[in-house]
């Protein structure tokens, strides 16, 4: 089979690590696979890194009759089998190019985020195209939220998986010297996209919580569109000289090895990579319970409730003393390896053509 993957996005995040390690693991099992990817974004600078085959383009609007014309043409000129779509933006433009442009190639799409799907037109027709043989889930919750508008027999679900052996072997970065943090402060951190469904408001609700209760310190890993609006939340509520906001970092799992806790305050939420790695990496957490996040806990009750920064800061505490814990899901690694992740893809596939 030869496999072609769709992606629009120019930032990096948890959906395009989870595609270049689908690619990886289709080439190395001997399977075609090209990633078309937009110029000068993150993933095509990772493809390149990794010699990983792939086409790149300049993706500026869904509705683009260049772009619907392009990936048309691709598909007939590379004889592909199926297109994999992992972006929004890029199921639009695939499903206009089988109406307007003679797209004939079977369609498999990737849902990485719990929002509940539009109910206009054009979202329903999207979702319930004939040439979309199977929209991939990344957890349950994702499949029921979508389920609501989809045949359930168009459904599957497929956890993200990360690499455990690379997390395992990341050596910690020094948090405490490389921003001069005095060593007896307890490192509480977030390594998540500044994004307003990651919750940094009650991060930092919670973290103002814990100033007055230890001796703390709170990093933020990562970039994103709220930066200025947190900064600004930190800076009102005087709790400057207790936070770090590294920026975008190229090796986030050596960051996560360095906390002595991973604070997760999503109020929604795919799955979470972010916890997996956490799990790996054997750094305790405490997370909400929204979206898909349970679905990697043995314990529910292990949870807060989204938006409650008081539990989360009582949590915290608890898991610090050694007063708590929490406990990944009893078959973690099997469930969320990347192999595991590579292996259902290619079952669906087969499913799709066989």
């Amino acid at each position: 089979m030869k496999i072609l993957h769709l992606n629009s996005e120019s930032s990096w995040r948890g959906g395009e690590q989870q595609l270049l390690f689908l690619h990886q693991g289709l080439i190395d099992t001997g399977i075609e696979s090209v990633v078309l990817c937009n110029s000068d974004s993150a993933l095509g600078v990772k493809l390149t890194e990794a010699k990983l085959p792939h086409l790149e383009f300049s993706y500026r609007s869904s509705y683009s009759v260049n772009t619907v014309r392009f990936i048309s043409r691709l598909c007939k000129e590379q004889d592909i089998d199926i297109l994999h779509i992992h972006t929004s933006k890029c199921h639009t433009t695939a499903v206009l190019a089988g109406i307007f442009a003679g797209l004939k190639t079977k369609m498999v799409v990737s849902r990485r985020v719990d929002f509940p799907l539009k109910s206009n037109f054009l979202s329903r027709l999207k979702y319930n195209y004939h040439l979309i043989t199977k929209i991939i889930c990344v957890s349950h919750y994702i499949r029921k939220i979508v389920s609501e508008q989809v045949p359930s027999a168009k459904l599957s679900v497929v956890h993200s998986g990360i690499d455990f052996e690379k997390i395992k072997e990341a050596t910690p970065f020094d948090i405490h010297q490389e921003f001069n943090v005095p060593g007896d402060k307890k490192l509480i951190g977030n390594v998540s996209a500044i994004a307003d469904h990651k919750d940094y408001p009650t991060f930092i609700k919670a973290a103002e919580l814990l100033s007055k209760r230890g001796n703390y310190h709170f990093v933020i890993v990562g970039d994103g569109p709220e930066k200025v609006e947190i900064e600004k939340l930190i800076l009102e509520k005087n709790l400057k000289e207790i936070f770090t906001l590294t920026g975008f970092v190229k090796n986030p799992e050596a960051y996560l090895k360095s906390l002595d806790l991973l604070l997760f305050t999503s109020k929604m939420e795919g799955l979470g990579t972010v916890i997996l790695n956490a799990f790996a990496s054997e750094t305790p957490i405490v997370s909400t319970n929204a979206g898909g996040i349970p679905e990697m806990f043995e314990n529910e009750s292990d949870l807060c409730p989204v938006g409650d920064p008081k539990q989360l800061a009582d949590k915290v505490e608890q898991i610090i003393k050694g007063k708590s814990a929490t406990t990944p899901l009893q078959n973690f690694e099997e469930e969320f390896s990347n192999l595991t992740m590579v292996k259902r893809t290619i079952d669906i596939y087969q499913s799709v053509l066989y």
